[in-house]
């Protein structure tokens, strides 16, 4: 089992500069070591969301880098294909339109032209579904049947539990808001893996982690991590913090069975959970 190792930076000023740059920031324990964020790294994590349906978390990575990059029509079009996957075509087309105020772009027209067509067609095609007579014979509902139970038989018969009960689901606990050090970040999910030396890590998915504040020459970590696996607990030892979330690498090679959040600037528990009863994201 390999000890927890801090990595520093040889430059502070240097880190200092790269964030004010807008990075994407990895992070030891006590020291800070940023590295350049790259638009395609947020617009490729978010691509991944759209192919594979989970649009809401798409739609925040592209609405992220629409902030970053206002005059590229990529993120709009692609915005909008999150809105309408999350069925508001209302928002699809808002986003539409002021894409194509900002960048004049004639694809992003084309695709309001046909949005805006979809939407016509689908609200006269209902108009008209509604106007048509419906033929009273066609459907007659059969009349509710009153029983008087055996208050005897009624006694025996068990409670079911809801089956939602019996299914360990991570929406139980997740979306989470928080605020550390006057800035808000959320956790919306979870996913466990390794890093290039094998170690396990965890990473939560959410907003807010483009924005790390500097206090009193440290970076400002808005959260810290705690697992148990094998028996044993551990700390996090170094963190990366992205537009996308923020990962824990622990000095571990066993999948945590235990998770706990902590905020960076409370100390407070953010949450804590059994990974069994809430599975990470596949």
């Amino acid at each position: 089992m390999k000890t927890n190792t801090l990595r520093r930076i040889p430059s502070a000023l240097l880190l200092f500069a790269i964030i004010c740059s807008f990075a994407i920031i990895s992070l030891s324990a006590c020291s800070s070591n940023p590295a350049l964020p790259s638009a395609e790294k947020l617009i490729s994590s978010a691509d991944g969301f759209l192919d594979n349906g989970d649009y809401a978390n798409a739609l925040e990575l592209y609405l992220l880098y629409i902030s970053f990059e206002p005059e590229e029509a990529y993120g709009y079009l692609s915005a909008a294909e999150a809105y309408i996957g999350l069925g508001n075509t209302a928002n699809a087309e808002s986003i539409l339109e002021e894409g194509y105020e900002k960048t004049n772009n004639t694809r992003i027209l084309s695709k309001l032209d046909e949005l805006s067509a979809n939407i016509n067609s689908a609200s006269a095609e209902s108009a008209q579904n509604s106007s048509t007579p419906s033929d009273p014979s066609a459907s007659t509902a059969a009349p509710i049947q009153e029983f008087d139970v055996d208050p005897a038989v009624e006694e025996t018969i068990p409670d079911v539990p809801s089956p939602t009960s019996e299914q360990p689901s991570e929406s139980s606990i997740f979306p989470i808001q928080y605020g550390a050090y006057g800035n808000p970040y959320s956790l919306t999910s979870y996913t466990i893996g390794t890093d290039d030396d094998g170690n396990t890590t965890v990473q939560f998915l959410g907003s807010g982690y483009q924005i790390i504040s500097l206090r009193n020459g440290q970076w400002a970590i808005p959260a810290f991590g705690e697992c148990t696996a094998g028996g044993r607990t551990y700390s996090a030892g170094y963190f990366s913090v992205d537009g996308v979330g923020i990962t824990f690498m622990f000095d571990s090679y066993f999948e945590p069975e235990t998770i706990t959040v902590t905020n960076g600037d409370t100390g407070d528990v953010i949450v804590s959970f059994d990974v069994s009863d809430h599975p990470p994201r596949q």
